[in-house]
């Protein structure tokens, strides 16, 4: 896939997921602010339903006074006013009447609701001043029909307030009250101008609570999909990282094969073709070379095929009894002279016999592989150390040099198929991203592990952890 219409792609996705966020965001708070107002009309029905209970109880008290004197409520049904409700107080003799007149509208529901209040405002007008409304009681039924229409909250208090000049008439407020949250306010006696001031809790509460649904879902599928899309992300930047590694693979092994090919196709064609042949000296030293030549070509070959994962897979490991300090000898002696310069090594073996059961070849490779990589990433002279010692169930082999060392940032992808450290890719410094590879391998199959850390002073330690 081409990079840039990958990023395209991208772009276009996440444009996607900003829009439909957004638009979400936008539906959740005009449902917010429904769902708000909704709870701030419940509010104002259950102060309306709480004054009607308290008036009910002050009646109560009142028709229990043996000199109290009573009023009278008249309702008449006119139907030539223009108005639905209408209320005047007379006067007959010593009784004092209310006359209410209501005329029919188009709702029985508005009809009722309007004579509900005359009523409730004449009573208001005629027992108030006799007998105050009590504000205590008034919270504790409010906070009754709160939990009856399903609302958490408590009243903190409420109060008395005129209208008209703002003054607070009465309230039942502790010293600690709170007047933060939501505050209500309902009329009750619009002659007088006289207002309920109900402090509660805010209804921000309320309506999460209720929104609880939608908003965890909301949540849970922005989160999944944000899951999903860096998932694909990642899964595609993966498989470029392995098409890119396998090219960079491809062509350093190109050039590794074709070197050898090229110095032993020289060393023939000047034995054929140039009677270099007829030298017995340059005789042997062309055929030493091409033997050379072709002896590296086929250990290439073989270090390929080793590396191979499916022939991981299906080459069954030969457990033997291996000597460390014996492996330790044979791998210093092969590389002092494989390699075009000096090679200082520095062994250490705990106990001195140290045995471990292993794949004798499948460990010799790894630790070779290791020792490898150290002389190739020290400029000049190389000093190589090789530590091994028992630590519990498990035998702890460390090869550790003085070399250029590995950056942090790549550390963690060292041992990944393919993978070479960014600037390692230079002919001088030959490799195909499968040494480290091939070494954890081995660690796993055998049960162990191996780990990297930078050494002091610079360079690398890798230690190779086999049960033993």
């Amino acid at each position: 896939m081409d990079l840039r219409k990958f990023k395209r792609a991208v772009m276009v996705i996440l444009l996607g997921i900003t829009l439909l966020f957004l638009f979400n965001l936008f539906y959740l708070k005009g449902l917010a602010d429904a769902m708000h107002a909704e709870a701030e009309r419940v509010v104002q029905a259950c102060i309306e339903s709480a004054d009607s209970k308290e008036l009910q109880i002050r009646l109560q008290k009142r028709r229990a006074e043996p000199k109290a004197q009573h009023s009278t409520i008249i309702i008449e049904k006119q139907k030539d006013r223009d108005s639905i409700v209408t209320m005047r107080n007379v006067s007959a003799g010593e009784r004092h009447l209310t006359v209410v007149s209501v005329v029919p509208a188009e709702s029985p529901y508005i009809e009722f609701e309007q004579l509900a209040r005359e009523v409730r405002t004449s009573i208001h007008t005629q027992i108030d001043d006799t007998l105050p409304v009590d504000l205590r009681a008034l919270d504790s039924l409010l906070n009754a029909e709160l939990r009856l229409r399903g609302i958490t909250l408590h009243v903190d208090h409420s109060e008395i307030v005129d209208e008209l000049t703002g003054r607070v008439i009465r309230s039942s407020a502790r010293s600690n009250a709170s007047t933060s949250g939501h505050v209500a306010t309902y009329p009750f006696n619009l002659e007088s101008g006289l207002s309920y001031r109900v402090f509660l809790p805010s209804l921000t509460g309320v309506v999460l609570r209720q929104m609880r649904g939608i908003l965890f879902t909301t949540l849970l599928l922005i989160v999944l999909l944000a899951v999903a899309f860096r998932y694909l992300i990642r899964t595609v930047m993966q498989q470029r990282t392995l098409e890119e590694m396998k090219d960079d693979f491809t062509n350093n092994m190109t050039h590794e094969l074709k070197t050898p090919i090229a110095a032993a196709y020289s060393a023939a064609d000047a034995l054929l073709n140039f009677r270099q042949g007829e030298d017995p000296v340059k005789r042997e030293q062309y055929l030493r070379l091409c033997m050379e030549q072709l002896t590296r070509l086929g250990g290439l070959v073989e270090q390929i095929l080793d590396m191979s994962m499916e022939r991981q897979r299906t080459r069954e490991l030969r457990l033997e009894s291996v000597d460390i300090g014996a492996l330790f000898g044979r791998l210093t002696a092969l590389y002092r002279l494989k390699s075009d310069r000096p090679v200082h090594f520095h062994t250490a073996v705990l106990p001195a016999d140290l045995t471990l059961r292993a794949d004798p070849d499948a460990l010799s490779h790894a630790v070779g592989n290791l020792i490898d990589n150290a002389i190739k990433y020290t400029p000049g002279e190389a000093e190589v150390s090789l530590a091994a010692r028992r630590e519990g169930t498990f035998c702890i082999l460390t090869v550790s040099d003085r070399g250029i060392g590995i950056a942090p940032a790549v550390a963690g992808r060292i041992f990944d198929k393919f993978y070479r450290v960014p600037g390692g890719n230079r002919h001088d410094v030959k490799g195909y991203g499968l040494g480290l590879y091939y070494v954890r391998q081995v660690a796993e199959r055998h049960g162990g592990r191996i780990t990297y850390a930078p050494r002091p002073g610079g360079g690398s330690v890798f230690t190779l952890s086999i049960p033993l």
